[in-house]
């Protein structure tokens, strides 16, 4: 058994397994889904019916008198950034964050198409729609040496 152990870690090392599932994780501009966007694009909320098209996520929401759809897709990464104490940004580097103790880390942002039954009605559909591009979601720790 050792031999076996001995033979993988000679080939592989623990860190190249780590940065392999976050670099398979993770959006890169490649033209590839990524498993975050598969994740995303996967979502069903509020809705048990199957739907099969290329308009990503789905949430739905029932208000007292109105009818709301949002579908969510295109997950994407910025370039990383510091944010500063008066609101500032400027790119990061690793070592800039290690020294100042940072978080290295990049904005994720994400389109989304809200579908309202309160909005003249768009081409195809009973519902309008309002779309919003590159909403800024949240952050997402970078790991050194990844494709990122």
């Amino acid at each position: 058994m050792k031999e076996v152990v001995e033979s993988y870690f000679n080939q592989r090392s623990l860190v190249n397994h780590q940065l392999a599932s976050y670099n398979d994780c993770i959006p890169i501009g490649d033209g590839r889904e990524s498993r975050m966007e598969k994740i995303v694009r996967s979502i069903r909320i509020g809705s048990d019916e199957q739907v099969e098209d290329d308009e990503g996520g789905l949430v739905k929401l029932d208000l007292l008198d109105k009818e709301i759809i949002v579908r969510l897709k295109n997950v994407r990464l910025g370039a990383p950034i510091v944010k500063e104490a008066n609101g500032a940004e400027h790119p990061a580097t690793p070592l800039e964050c290690r020294l100042r103790k940072l978080t290295y880390f990049s904005p994720v942002y994400l389109d989304f198409k809200i579908y309202r039954d309160d909005l003249p009605p768009s081409s195809g559909s009973e519902f309008g729609f309002q779309e919003e591009k590159g909403v800024h979601i949240g952050n997402l720790p970078i790991m050194v040496r990844s494709s990122m």
